[in-house]
């Protein structure tokens, strides 16, 4: 039996380091697996060859709670047996202990770790953090052998020109799958961003070792825990209901006179102790900058944008030294959307 019967979340946050695996049979025949810390898989009582093997997660950064209370909602229903799942579910909550302490990470942003990235440098709390959701991920998609679907669910440290966006791994042996970005669209996920290399973002991982589809989901700004609406969550929650509980939607391509689509030119990192961004703390993700702005200084030298206009994404002057402060990104033409789209 579980050691819980609903609120995992309150569960979670009081063992944040050791959970014994348990097991439980519904009376719907939906199995449910406590597979440690942080981690449930959910098995429908019946597979066909059409199933897909979904991953959702939430709370790589612990600080980012509205999709961590959703995830809990979620598994809520599911276990009063108010929704019947027909696909294979892993239910992932990325870091607890940095959930209790309210910050996005303890020691190392966890959401650089994947793709094999914990393999090296100091091993820290989010280096065996990052070991274990792979190890989770690898043995529920191999289990599943199915087509693979992952959904990593972020808020962002700043407001945004578009509230709720999605990061597209790199992945160019594959052609895009619109029903994907449809998918979003009904999740009001309007705005796409084409990262332009192979990355260490959990996304990205189970994007290219498993041929998932994969997107790191941006679902409005941080806020603590209590303090997140429901209703800024309410087409994600329905799209996901539909998705997990096999129904189908009606369309198969994203409305193009929607898309918001953007293509990641350049990565800022921040290579030396004394970086500084050129702009105030408040400022939104995809505000724009036109050829010659400075948007940061490294080493006292201006970080100049070049081949403007470009907007700035995720930019963050307190990341460790090495990592990306900041993404640029150029708006695709509604005509380049309709390529995609139409080809």
């Amino acid at each position: 039996m579980l050691p819980f019967e609903s609120n995992y979340l309150a569960y979670l946050l009081a063992h944040p380091q050791q959970q014994t695996s348990a097991e439980q049979i519904l009376s719907n025949g939906t199995k449910i697996r406590l597979l440690g810390v942080g981690a449930i898989e959910l098995e429908p009582a019946t597979l066909t060859h059409s199933s897909r093997a979904i991953v959702l997660s939430a709370g790589i950064h612990g600080n980012e709670t509205a999709p961590i209370e959703w995830l809990n909602q979620l598994l809520d229903d599911l276990l009063g047996e108010h929704l019947v799942i027909s696909e294979p579910l892993l239910l992932l909550w990325g870091h607890p202990q940095a959930m209790i302490a309210g910050v996005r990470e303890i020691g190392t942003n966890l959401n650089r770790l994947f793709n094999g990235a914990h393999k090296h440098g100091v091993q820290d709390l989010e280096h065996q953090r990052a070991a274990e959701l792979e190890g989770w991920m690898d043995t529920f998609y191999r289990r599943y052998s199915f087509r693979c679907a992952h959904y990593d669910l972020h808020t962002a440290i700043r407001s945004s020109v578009h509230e709720k966006f999605a990061v597209v791994p790199y992945t160019p042996q594959r052609a895009p799958n619109l029903e994907q970005f449809a998918l979003l669209q009904d999740c009001g996920v309007d705005c796409l961003l084409f990262f332009h290399q192979p990355t260490t973002t959990f996304s990205y991982h189970s994007a290219i070792h498993y041929d998932a589809d994969a997107f790191t989901v941006e679902l409005g700004k941080v806020r603590p825990f209590g303090q997140n609406e429901r209703a800024a969550l309410r087409l994600l929650d329905d799209r996901m209901r539909l998705l997990i509980c096999g129904g189908k939607s009606q369309r198969q391509m994203p409305d193009v006179d929607r898309c918001r689509w953007y293509q990641v030119t350049d990565v800022i990192n921040r290579e030396q102790s004394d970086f500084r961004l050129n702009f105030a703390d408040d400022l939104a993700n995809f505000s724009t900058f036109q050829s010659g702005d400075c948007l940061a200084y490294q080493a006292e030298e201006p970080v100049l944008v070049d081949d403007g206009p470009k907007s700035v994404v995720f930019p963050n002057a307190h990341v460790q030294v090495g990592q990306r402060a900041a993404i640029l990104v150029k708006q695709l033409a509604a005509a380049e959307c309709a390529r995609i789209i139409y080809g």
